[in-house]
């Protein structure tokens, strides 16, 4: 049972849980291990259908090839890292260029913080969503395969939309710019995207 479900029965503090823990923990395989199986991570990241198309490129291509229609598979070194990240900084609010398995992990892990801190922001901040993932994507085709990933019990923990992205100038050097940003003040800013095309 991932553990956003088992803290509402055990009311387990999460700094007892992550004490263990450090960013570069996430640099052995064994830790990263231990960590996915501790928090459910492998659960979250449940496979779709749209995870066993065939890939049609080689795999060195993947992430340069337009024609690519499967999803990544998860790395969980790096999303392990960020639930870690986002759990340890008690993290509000993110906004995410680029979605994936990523925005699943960081909703979870808002998803716990939410019920251990929930009343105490609401009393204490002025902010609409609390513990919430907003999501940008240039594809609607993606943002809608990770809808399918959150299901119904983390959905309410993310806002997913697509932008179109121009590439642009600033300050003499070209960048990506998404045309539509929500408006809001968060306490992440996760890139991973726009992609190469």
């Amino acid at each position: 049972m991932p553990f956003a479900n088992s803290i509402m029965s055990k009311l387990v503090s999460i700094d007892d849980k992550i004490k263990f823990y450090s960013v570069k923990s996430f640099n052995n395989k064994n830790i990263v291990k231990k960590y996915v199986k501790e928090f459910g991570l492998d659960k979250i990241c449940k496979q779709i259908n749209e995870d066993k198309i065939k890939s049609k490129v080689s795999s060195k291509d993947r992430n340069v090839n337009k024609k690519e229609l499967r999803p990544f598979d998860p790395e969980y070194d790096d999303l392990a890292r960020l639930h870690y990240l986002i759990l340890s900084r008690k993290i509000i609010n993110t906004l995410e260029f680029g979605s994936g398995y990523s925005t699943v992990i960081m909703a979870d892990a808002h998803k716990i913080l939410k019920h251990q801190f929930n009343s105490w922001v609401l009393e204490n901040l002025r902010i609409k969503k609390p513990f919430h993932i907003y999501s940008i994507d240039e594809s609607a085709k993606f943002s809608k395969i990770v809808q399918k990933r959150l299901g119904a019990s983390l959905k309410n923990y993310a806002t997913l939309s697509s932008s179109n992205v121009k590439l642009t100038m600033f300050c003499d050097r070209y960048c990506t710019f998404y045309q539509d940003v929500p408006n809001l003040s968060p306490d992440l800013i996760y890139i991973d995207g726009p992609s190469q095309f």
